[in-house]
């Protein structure tokens, strides 16, 4: 365990420290900081910025209140419930509050295509309240009659259509889809780079005496392990970075007015697409990364030297490529479950792209999602264990020639 320690943080640290990794790990960031100073002065220019728009018709000292408090949100060339329908059924504004006085009773009837601003609303009861609470004095006797008649409260009644219902299903397919997007482009890109960085330091090792040396204290198996978890470890720190950046971000655009009324806006859309990635999907990445740094291990011990590392690895990157092509073609098509969807949602390296889908989808469940984990847990254990075996033949081989014909000079070396 201590020659493994001493291989992993010696490749950790230095990888961490390289000018390649600082530039990938930067560059991203950089790009939010710069949307962040963006979106800052672009919600510092939007002080007039109203999200809804309201009327308000019948008792006329309320409304005169309620519009001293919330002037923005409330059309006040409205005067009649007829004009404020005909001006809710043109979208023109997002509703209309009724206030009314029977029996002694104040009462407020809204309706509208979304739910009532909360702001506007407390400012309403509070507004009513009042009233009636003034009113239920005005009107009772000191007899015993007068308790009762102070209990009353005013009466609020809500009716909203199937326009913000069906805004929620369109936030909630957009936010499916986007999750897909998401996940897709993470898991090719990052497991295109981290594959090259995989392959390319164990490559570097190729034609020297550095591997003999090597061999001759530590086993192939704790040096391989010691260097795959390096990359995996690295890859952790960079989405682990991440992470912490988009919830710094977040909170921050949180604080200016502009940014909190958009996330509130669409916080069914924002909710439903942060559960998509950070839920078992995030699973799927990682384990994906790790098979195709896996893998990438082995094309790079394949490679002659350094320099047919990319040539080495050219059969796995195609196989991304491929995995990746196929993906675009599933994900609009939620209604369905076609049988390559299906059957490639269990095969390693597949799965991490296809499985995904289907979860986002609903065409798996989640039982489904933990079977197709543990298959692709048991073929990292398995291809780990096999090629850690003949990881020190396949170093150790420097002869030049095809994919296979490399393997098969280094399994006859054996």
């Amino acid at each position: 365990m201590h020659k493994f320690n001493i291989i992993f943080m010696r490749n950790y640290l230095l990888h961490l420290k390289s000018k390649s990794f600082i530039t990938l790990l930067i560059t991203p960031i950089i790009s939010v900081l710069i949307f962040a100073g963006i979106g800052g002065l672009v919600a510092s220019s939007s002080q007039n910025f109203d999200d809804y728009q309201f009327a308000v018709v019948g008792d006329s000292s309320v409304k005169s209140e309620l519009v001293s408090k919330d002037k923005d949100s409330i059309d006040t060339s409205i005067k009649s419930e007829s004009t404020a329908k005909k001006e809710l059924k043109k979208d023109n504004i997002d509703g209309y509050i009724k206030v009314s006085k029977e029996n002694n009773q104040y009462k407020v009837n809204f309706v509208g295509s979304i739910s009532l601003d909360s702001d506007v609303k407390t400012d309403l009861l509070a507004i009513v309240n009042k009233k009636q609470s003034e009113l239920n004095v005005k009107i009772s006797n000191v007899t015993s009659e007068q308790y009762k008649k102070l209990s009353v409260k005013p009466s609020f009644k809500s009716s909203i259509t199937n326009k913000e219902k069906k805004q929620n299903t369109d936030q909630t397919s957009n936010a499916n889809t986007s999750s897909i997007y998401v996940l897709i482009f993470i898991s090719y890109f990052f497991i295109l780079i981290y594959a090259s960085i995989m392959s390319t330091t164990i490559a570097k090792e190729k034609g020297t005496k550095i591997s003999e040396i090597i061999f001759s204290s530590v086993s192939p198996s704790t040096y391989f392990s010691g260097k795959v978890g390096a990359v995996i470890a690295l890859m952790s720190t960079q989405m682990a970075i991440y992470c912490g950046v988009g919830v710094f971000t977040y909170f921050i655009l949180n604080m200016y007015p502009f940014f909190n009324s958009l996330f509130t806006s669409q916080h069914v859309l924002i909710s439903t697409f942060i559960g998509n990635i950070f839920s078992i999907n995030l699973l799927f990445i990682f384990i994906g990364f790790v098979i195709a740094i896996v893998l990438a291990a082995i094309c790079g011990s394949l490679s002659a030297n350094v320099e047919g590392a990319a040539k080495s690895s050219q059969p796995l990157v195609f196989l991304i490529a491929v995995i990746f092509g196929f993906s675009f073609s599933f994900i609009n098509n939620g209604a369905s479950d076609p049988i390559i969807l299906q059957v490639g949602s269990y095969i390693p390296l597949f799965s991490s792209f296809f499985m995904p889908i289907r979860l986002i989808n609903h065409n798996a469940n989640l039982f489904e999602g933990i079977v197709s984990l543990l298959i692709a847990i048991a073929f990292i254990a398995f291809v780990t264990y096999k090629f850690s075996n003949v990881y020190k033949l396949f170093m150790l081989n420097n002869e030049e020639g095809t994919f296979f014909k490399r393997i098969r000079s280094s399994l006859n070396n054996k």
